[in-house]
This record gives structure tokens, sequence and C-alpha cells, in this order.
């Protein structure tokens, strides 16, 4: 396997190294250090759970429905110029969300929403056209590697965030004779994080534009066209939708359970989350062996229904140790299948609509994200965290059995294998 990938990675050129290179960066600050620290960050401010689901599913709704103009920018205008356009908006959203904690009480929840759904616009700026792109620069030979590669950079990078989130907040606490109970080391480091951001613009205003997929590289696996293409669609924004919220669902709360059911100290949230993110890496990697061995659909839908089981693990056994391993599962899983599905959903259409495709497919994530973020505020203050990772893992059921049950079939089959 890494045989394999090294060859594959010989064959990618410049710009698209570049474009990892932005995600390494933004995968530390955004999946990093702001997914380890900002909804502790609002709880140090002295809001509640409640707020937490909000602001994460105002951002998820922000996103959703930022996808679909986001890919008609990028066709209208170049994929890379929205991309420096939507890291550039990351940075300033991030670091204001960072600062929004500084504004009097009255202004803070008002403050801190604004500045992260910017953020999140530019967060669907920069990722809807990163398939598109990468669909028009590589060939078919290496094109499983160059995605599987994007979400390996990802995590790699979040690991290194994450790492850095469960340590900055002591290292600013001591600088300032602070507390870890207040707010200002977790506003410092967010800040920090929000700046590095800055290095991905430079790497993205580096890479040149390209235009569609050269002709040998137009034939992908799984084009299809008329009404079947229409129902295939369907079929895949429907798992795709429950396939988000099942995740979300543990995702956007899993830190908040920790710190506040068990009691696990912030460091240990930050190492925990900081080795989901090694493991997200090592599963995006075996992707592009496992679709080779097994083919897409069947790659999709073991590890989706793996997830399942992983997050029903949190929510029927509540211990540090349960909570560990199911988390870190549904992680890796997570990223075996995310490629997959990115690949799979690229090559049901033609290189003119990929943009299309990419800001449908990632305006279901947002919604999906959306509901789940927002819902699960709710459900875990009114239920408890179990029932939400039990409702997060049924979700995940009925993905499988839609995106399965349509798929598996010979049609399906055919679909993959093209």
């Amino acid at each position: 396997m890494i045989a394999g990938y090294v060859t594959a990675l010989r064959r990618l050129g410049r710009d698209v190294r570049l474009i990892l290179v932005s995600l390494a960066v933004f995968g530390f600050a955004f999946f990093g250090v702001f997914a380890t620290l900002f909804n502790l960050y609002i709880l140090r401010l002295g809001h509640g759970p409640e707020f937490v689901g909000l602001i994460n599913g105002a951002a998820g709704l922000a996103y959703g429905f930022s996808c679909l103009p986001s890919g008609a920018l990028g066709r209208r205008f170049g994929a890379r110029r929205v991309m420096v356009a939507g890291m550039g908006m990351l940075v300033i959203g991030l670091a204001s969300a960072a600062q929004a904690g500084l504004a009097p009480a009255a202004w803070q929840r008002g403050g801190m929403l604004v500045a992260y759904l910017l953020a999140n616009l530019g967060f669907a700026l920069y990722f809807v056209n990163i398939s598109p792109f990468l669909m028009a620069a590589t060939g078919p030979q290496e094109r499983d590697h160059a995605f599987s590669s994007v979400f390996a950079l990802v995590p790699l990078g979040g690991f290194a965030g994450s790492l850095a989130g469960g340590v900055l907040p002591g290292l600013f606490a001591r600088l300032s004779s602070g507390s870890l109970d207040g707010p200002a080391p977790y506003r410092q480091a967010l800040l920090a994080a929000s700046l590095c951001l800055i290095m991905g613009v430079c790497a993205l205003w580096a890479v040149q534009e390209v235009g569609d997929a050269p002709a040998h590289a137009r034939a992908g696996r799984g084009q299809v066209s008329g009404a079947y293409s229409y129902v295939a669609f369907v079929a895949t924004g429907v798992f795709y939708f429950l396939w988000i919220a099942g995740e979300q669902g543990i995702r956007s709360l899993f830190n908040v359970y920790l710190d506040a059911n068990l009691g696990v100290p912030t460091v240990q949230v930050g190492a925990l989350l900081a080795l989901a993110q090694l493991l997200s890496m090592a599963g995006a990697l075996t992707m592009p062996a496992l679709s080779a061995r097994w083919g897409l659909v069947r790659t999709i839908v073991v590890a989706a229904a793996g997830m399942g089981l992983s997050i029903l693990l949190v929510g029927m056994v509540p211990h540090l140790a349960a909570a560990g391993a199911g988390y870190l599962g549904m992680a890796a899983l997570s990223t075996v299948a995310r490629p997959a599905i990115t690949v799979f959903s690229q090559g049901l259409v033609t290189p003119e609509w990929r943009s299309v495709m990419s800001g449908s497919v990632s305006m279901i994530a947002g919604l999906g994200s959306s509901a789940a973020s927002t819902a699960a505020g709710f459900v875990a203050s009114a239920h408890g965290f179990d029932v939400l990772f039990v409702v997060s893992a049924a979700a995940l059921a009925v993905s499988v059995v839609t995106f399965g049950g349509y798929f598996g079939r010979a049609r399906g089959r055919r679909v993959r294998d093209e």
C-alpha cells in the first residue's frame, strides 16, 4: 500500500501538492484546534450545551446553503480564485469568532454566531471546489490516491491541531498567570490557530487554474445518464444526509460529553481527539486498497455500518474506555467512507457537472450536519447523551440500508465498476 501511494503521489503535479498543503493547514486549525477547543470556549464563557448545538447547527446550515452557489462560482470564476477567497474568509471568520468573547455579554452570542457563519461560508467556497479541481487535475490511475490523500492530510493536520489544542490553553494560562476555568487561554489558542490559516492562503495563491479534465480522464467510473442518474442522485443524497447526521450527532458534542459527563481533563480530551485524527488518516489511506478489492459501494456500506456500531458502543457504555474506543472506531471508518463517497458521487456525472455535484453533495452534508448539531444540544439536555448517541447510530443504520439496498443491486454494481 505504501509503495502504491509513493508511486501515485509522484504522478501528482505541483498544483495538487499545493492543494494538499492547504488542506493540512486547514485540518490543523479547523478540525484540530477549533474542533477541540471551540465548544469548551463557549462553555467557559458561561453558555450551555443548547448554544453549542445552536451555533454548530447554524454553521452547518450556512455551509449547506452556500455549497451550490460555491460550486457555481467555481465554475464561473475558476476553482482556484474561489478557494483563495474562501480561505481568506476562514481566517477572518475564525479570528473574529475567537475574539467575540471580549464583547459585552449581551453581544457575545450574536457576535460569535455571525463570525462563525462567515467562517463556514468561507469553508464552503474553499472545500466545495477542491473535488472538481482534483478531478480535472488528475487521471484515473492516481485519482483514488489523490482523494484519499485529501482525507488523510486533513486528519493529519487535525491530529497535530488536537494535540496543540490540548496543550495551548495551559501554556497561555501559565504565560498570563490565568486559569483554565476562564475563557482567556482558550480565546488566545483559537486566535493563534486562525492566523495559521494564512499559510493556506499563500499555498492556494501559488496554484494555477485548471480547466476541464483532459480527454483521457473524462470517462470516470460510474458515470450514468438519463432518468437513472436522477434516481441515483436522490439515493446518494438520502444516504449522505443520514450518514452525516449520524456522524455529526456524536462529533458535535463528544468533547462536551467527555468534559461534562465523564470529567475528562482538557489535556486528555485533546489527546483522544488527536488520536482520532491519526486513525482517521490511517483509515483514509486504506480506501484505495479496499475500493480495488471490494468496489466503492461495498466499501462505503461496510464503513458506514461499522461507524454505527462504534457510536452505539459510546451510547451504551458510559465509561471513558468505551467512549474512546467507539469514537476512535467511528473516526477511522468515517475516513474510509468519505473519499469513497466523494469519488463515487463525482463519477456519477460528466466533467461539466462536477462542480454542481460537489456543491449539491456538500449542501446535503451541511444540512445534515446542521440538523444533527441543532438537535443534538436539545436531545442531550432533555434526554441525555446516551439517547443522543443511540439515535445517531440509528441514523447511520438507515443510511446503510438506503445506499446498500439501491446501489447493491445489479445496476448499482454496474455504476460502481464502470
